[in-house]
């Protein structure tokens, strides 16, 4: 036979808790990933990386802008 209506209430609200319970896992997470601070003491090498990366492409940028030679 069928399920009676309050099996399927509980289930529904098990259901919902455990949806609930995922979503704020899921939020935590993302606010953790995208905590740049964090990252940065938990990654101390992959942050030198990325900086020294990102001031040697300044660097390139601005050395071929102004100091190559000129085509005329």
């Amino acid at each position: 036979m069928g399920k009676k209506t309050a099996d399927i209430e509980r289930e529904i609200e098990y259901l919902r808790a455990d949806t609930d319970r995922v979503l704020n896992e899921l939020e935590r997470r993302v606010r953790e990933t995208m905590n740049v601070r964090a990252q940065a003491e938990h990654h101390p090498l992959a942050t030198t990386a990325i900086a020294l990366g990102a001031i040697t492409g300044l660097a390139l940028v601005f050395y071929m802008a102004y100091f190559r030679p000129r085509l005329h």
